[in-house]
């Protein structure tokens, strides 16, 4: 889109970038230079290791002006970066397998009461009646298999 910014035209001067999610930090100033492919064998990645990549960027914390990275100093209010080190801290450990276990949730409701209250919720907030479907399966492990005489007779019940 600051493409069409850029394109010459009789009598435009200016044009004011507003980036306002931070692109230029990820990508790159506009005027950088950047060796672009099509070579299917090189990806994005390993271009930018062999050949020109985008100047990393640097907020102020004073100003908060976005410069170019590497300057010792920032341009608007003259905030001087102090190079910090980095110094990793090696702590003992033990490594372990992660797996993935389902949530456990105690109710003490029977299964129908439990998925007919979360229906009646469902429909107060908004939800699609597949949420309580899938409330009913994190819970009992199952998706529901009600019959509809059996939903209707609950929640007449239950909302009495």
């Amino acid at each position: 889109m600051v493409g069409r910014g850029l394109r010459p035209c009789n009598g435009k001067e200016d044009c004011i970038i507003l980036d306002h999610v931070g692109n230029h930090s990820r990508l790159g100033w506009i005027d950088d230079e950047i060796e672009w492919t099509l070579d299917c064998n090189k990806s994005a990645r390993n271009l930018t290791r062999e050949g020109p990549k985008a100047t990393p960027i640097r907020t102020c914390p004073k100003c908060y002006m976005s410069l170019r990275g590497g300057s010792p100093k920032c341009e608007r209010c003259g905030h001087e970066f102090v190079k910090q080190s980095r110094e990793l801290e090696q702590v003992a450990g033990e490594l372990r397998e992660a797996v993935r276990t389902p949530k456990s949730y105690k109710t003490e409701k029977d299964p129908l009461t439990f998925f007919v209250e979360k229906l009646i919720h469902g429909e107060k907030v908004g939800y699609r009646p597949g949420w309580a479907a899938v409330q009913f399966k994190v819970v009992f492990g199952k998706f529901p298999d009600f019959s509809r005489q059996d939903i209707r007779i609950r929640r007449m019940e239950l909302e009495d």
